[in-house]
Protein backbone atom coordinates (compact mmCIF):
# COMPACT_ATOMS: atom_id res chain seq x y z
CA UNK A 1 0.00 0.00 0.00
CA UNK A 2 3.34 2.45 1.08
CA UNK A 3 4.82 1.54 -2.49
CA UNK A 4 1.35 2.39 -4.75
CA UNK A 5 1.06 5.80 -2.70
CA UNK A 6 4.10 6.70 -3.19
CA UNK A 7 4.07 6.15 -6.89
CA UNK A 8 1.05 7.89 -7.27
CA UNK A 9 2.64 10.77 -5.62
CA UNK A 10 5.38 10.38 -8.21
CA UNK A 11 3.16 10.19 -11.18
CA UNK A 12 1.74 13.43 -9.85
CA UNK A 13 4.36 15.30 -9.38
CA UNK A 14 6.41 14.23 -12.35
CA UNK A 15 2.89 15.80 -14.07
CA UNK A 16 2.96 18.93 -12.28
CA UNK A 17 6.79 19.68 -13.28
CA UNK A 18 5.66 18.92 -16.82
CA UNK A 19 3.00 21.40 -16.59
CA UNK A 20 4.99 23.86 -15.15
CA UNK A 21 7.44 23.64 -17.66
CA UNK A 22 4.94 23.93 -20.51
CA UNK A 23 3.40 27.45 -18.51
CA UNK A 24 6.78 28.94 -18.30
CA UNK A 25 8.59 28.09 -21.50
CA UNK A 26 11.89 26.04 -21.06
CA UNK A 27 15.80 27.48 -21.43
CA UNK A 28 17.97 24.94 -23.14
CA UNK A 29 21.25 25.19 -25.26
CA UNK A 30 21.23 24.24 -29.20
CA UNK A 31 24.37 24.78 -29.72
CA UNK A 32 27.82 24.39 -27.20
CA UNK A 33 30.90 25.57 -28.59
CA UNK A 34 33.94 24.63 -26.24
CA UNK A 35 36.38 26.87 -26.62
CA UNK A 36 39.00 25.33 -24.61
CA UNK A 37 39.26 22.84 -21.80
CA UNK A 38 38.01 25.85 -19.54
CA UNK A 39 35.75 27.84 -21.49
CA UNK A 40 32.55 26.53 -22.63
CA UNK A 41 29.77 28.36 -24.31
CA UNK A 42 25.93 27.65 -24.68
CA UNK A 43 23.97 29.25 -27.20
CA UNK A 44 20.46 28.88 -25.46
CA UNK A 45 16.91 28.59 -26.87
CA UNK A 46 13.74 30.02 -24.85
CA UNK A 47 10.73 27.17 -25.88
CA UNK A 48 7.10 28.05 -25.18
CA UNK A 49 4.17 25.96 -25.44
CA UNK A 50 1.98 27.04 -27.95
CA UNK A 51 -1.85 26.41 -28.49
CA UNK A 52 -4.00 26.98 -31.32
CA UNK A 53 -6.84 25.27 -33.34
CA UNK A 54 -7.27 23.20 -36.53
CA UNK A 55 -10.19 21.56 -38.47
CA UNK A 56 -10.03 18.45 -38.23
CA UNK A 57 -12.68 15.60 -39.69
CA UNK A 58 -15.14 14.04 -37.81
CA UNK A 59 -15.94 10.18 -38.74
CA UNK A 60 -18.66 7.94 -37.66
CA UNK A 61 -19.60 4.22 -37.63
CA UNK A 62 -22.40 3.38 -39.39
CA UNK A 63 -24.04 0.08 -39.95
CA UNK A 64 -24.63 -1.48 -43.61
CA UNK A 65 -26.06 -4.38 -44.73
CA UNK A 66 -25.44 -6.27 -47.77
CA UNK A 67 -26.60 -9.44 -49.94
CA UNK A 68 -24.60 -12.53 -50.17
CA UNK A 69 -25.20 -14.53 -53.05
CA UNK A 70 -25.12 -17.85 -53.88
CA UNK A 71 -26.68 -21.21 -55.66
CA UNK A 72 -30.38 -22.30 -55.16
CA UNK A 73 -32.12 -25.49 -56.51
CA UNK A 74 -34.80 -24.27 -58.77
CA UNK A 75 -36.93 -26.81 -60.37
CA UNK A 76 -37.25 -26.60 -64.11
CA UNK A 77 -40.59 -27.60 -65.45
CA UNK A 78 -38.85 -28.27 -68.67
CA UNK A 79 -36.61 -30.47 -67.70
CA UNK A 80 -38.75 -31.27 -64.67
CA UNK A 81 -34.96 -31.50 -62.24
CA UNK A 82 -33.53 -28.94 -59.79
CA UNK A 83 -31.46 -26.74 -61.60
CA UNK A 84 -28.37 -24.34 -59.94
CA UNK A 85 -29.24 -21.09 -60.09
CA UNK A 86 -27.45 -17.77 -58.48
CA UNK A 87 -29.64 -16.13 -55.86
CA UNK A 88 -29.70 -14.22 -52.59
CA UNK A 89 -28.79 -17.02 -49.49
CA UNK A 90 -28.73 -14.20 -46.78
CA UNK A 91 -28.03 -10.60 -45.61
CA UNK A 92 -25.03 -9.49 -43.82
CA UNK A 93 -24.38 -6.48 -41.66
CA UNK A 94 -21.16 -4.92 -41.42
CA UNK A 95 -19.44 -1.55 -40.27
CA UNK A 96 -18.23 1.79 -42.45
CA UNK A 97 -16.17 4.51 -40.77
CA UNK A 98 -17.63 7.84 -43.15
CA UNK A 99 -16.15 11.47 -42.43
CA UNK A 100 -20.05 13.54 -41.10
CA UNK A 101 -17.99 16.73 -40.93
CA UNK A 102 -15.92 18.95 -39.49
CA UNK A 103 -14.45 20.24 -35.95
CA UNK A 104 -11.76 22.62 -34.22
CA UNK A 105 -9.50 20.72 -32.35
CA UNK A 106 -7.09 22.49 -29.91
CA UNK A 107 -3.12 21.35 -30.26
CA UNK A 108 0.25 22.03 -28.87
CA UNK A 109 3.37 23.07 -30.80
CA UNK A 110 6.84 24.35 -29.59
CA UNK A 111 7.86 27.83 -30.41
CA UNK A 112 11.40 28.49 -30.02
CA UNK A 113 13.16 32.15 -30.34
CA UNK A 114 17.11 32.71 -29.16
CA UNK A 115 17.16 33.91 -26.09
CA UNK A 116 20.88 33.70 -24.76
CA UNK A 117 24.67 32.72 -24.32
CA UNK A 118 25.86 30.90 -20.90
CA UNK A 119 29.35 31.22 -20.52
CA UNK A 120 31.71 28.93 -18.06
CA UNK A 121 34.88 29.87 -17.56
CA UNK A 122 37.00 28.09 -14.58
CA UNK A 123 33.61 26.87 -13.48
CA UNK A 124 32.00 30.24 -12.87
CA UNK A 125 28.96 30.80 -14.94
CA UNK A 126 27.27 33.91 -16.09
CA UNK A 127 24.35 34.60 -19.23
CA UNK A 128 24.19 37.27 -21.77
CA UNK A 129 20.27 37.62 -22.34
CA UNK A 130 19.54 39.51 -25.39
CA UNK A 131 16.00 37.77 -26.91
CA UNK A 132 14.53 41.42 -25.75
CA UNK A 133 17.45 43.37 -27.23
CA UNK A 134 18.16 41.33 -30.49
CA UNK A 135 19.77 39.07 -32.17
CA UNK A 136 23.91 38.18 -31.58
CA UNK A 137 26.15 36.03 -33.25
CA UNK A 138 29.81 34.92 -32.67
CA UNK A 139 33.01 34.96 -33.87
CA UNK A 140 36.25 32.81 -32.88
CA UNK A 141 39.64 34.43 -31.89
CA UNK A 142 42.54 33.28 -30.27
CA UNK A 143 42.17 32.42 -26.89
CA UNK A 144 38.11 32.58 -26.60
CA UNK A 145 35.09 34.03 -28.71
CA UNK A 146 33.39 37.48 -29.27
CA UNK A 147 29.78 38.22 -29.30
CA UNK A 148 28.06 40.64 -30.86
CA UNK A 149 24.26 42.11 -30.75
CA UNK A 150 22.64 44.33 -32.42
CA UNK A 151 19.93 46.22 -31.87
CA UNK A 152 15.78 45.31 -32.96
CA UNK A 153 14.84 48.75 -32.42
CA UNK A 154 16.97 50.65 -34.43
CA UNK A 155 19.10 47.91 -36.30
CA UNK A 156 17.93 45.14 -38.22
CA UNK A 157 18.48 42.20 -35.65
CA UNK A 158 20.96 39.96 -37.35
CA UNK A 159 23.58 39.91 -35.13
CA UNK A 160 26.00 41.90 -36.64
CA UNK A 161 26.97 45.51 -35.98
CA UNK A 162 26.40 47.93 -38.80
CA UNK A 163 26.77 51.43 -39.04
CA UNK A 164 23.80 53.48 -36.83
CA UNK A 165 22.79 50.58 -35.33
CA UNK A 166 22.94 49.99 -30.86
CA UNK A 167 25.26 47.48 -30.64
CA UNK A 168 27.21 45.37 -28.10
CA UNK A 169 30.20 43.42 -28.20
CA UNK A 170 31.61 41.11 -25.58
CA UNK A 171 34.85 39.54 -25.76
CA UNK A 172 35.00 36.40 -23.95
CA UNK A 173 38.29 34.07 -23.04
CA UNK A 174 38.87 31.97 -19.82
CA UNK A 175 39.84 35.18 -17.99
CA UNK A 176 35.84 36.74 -18.07
CA UNK A 177 34.18 39.15 -20.31
CA UNK A 178 34.96 42.03 -21.15
CA UNK A 179 31.63 44.31 -22.47
CA UNK A 180 31.72 47.43 -24.57
CA UNK A 181 28.35 48.64 -26.15
CA UNK A 182 27.04 51.17 -28.22
CA UNK A 183 24.21 52.26 -27.44
CA UNK A 184 21.96 55.34 -28.95
CA UNK A 185 20.46 57.13 -26.39
CA UNK A 186 17.39 57.29 -27.83
CA UNK A 187 16.94 53.55 -27.56
CA UNK A 188 18.11 53.13 -24.21
CA UNK A 189 15.39 55.34 -22.96
CA UNK A 190 13.00 53.23 -24.53
CA UNK A 191 14.75 49.79 -23.24
CA UNK A 192 17.77 48.64 -21.15
CA UNK A 193 20.63 47.27 -22.60
CA UNK A 194 21.83 43.78 -22.27
CA UNK A 195 21.40 41.88 -19.56
CA UNK A 196 24.11 39.97 -18.12
CA UNK A 197 23.02 37.81 -15.49
CA UNK A 198 25.11 35.93 -12.88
Amino acid sequence: MKNQTFRFYAVLFIIGLILALVAIGVISPVETIQVNPSLKVDKNLDCQSVSYEELAPVYENVTEQREIWGTCQVFSVENQTNQPKPCITANETYIVTIQTGYQNVTKQRQECAEDSYTITANSITEDIIYKQFGRCSYQNITDGIVITCDSKYDGNGDGKCQSGESCCSYTVTSAGIQSNCDLDSAFVEQSKPLEVRK
